[in-house]
């Protein structure tokens, strides 16, 4: 799930979990190269989500200066 999807499911008021596989390398790729294959379409949507990072990061950086 992006993280836009995720933050504007959570500010909605619906709980959102992620979960990240680990394990031994030779366990876990093959999960991971299907999940990639699977969303390879949602890979525009990366573009979005580090214009959403990046404004986020300067946020937080100009309330802590």
């Amino acid at each position: 799930m992006s993280d836009a999807l995720s933050f504007s499911l959570g500010n909605a008021g619906f709980q959102v979990s992620k979960y990240m596989p680990f394990g031994p390398v030779e366990m876990v790729m093959p999960y991971l190269l299907r999940r990639a294959e699977e969303n390879r379409g949602l890979l525009v949507a990366s573009g979005f989500d580090r214009q959403l990072i990046r404004k986020e990061l300067g946020r937080r950086l100009k309330a802590v200066f």
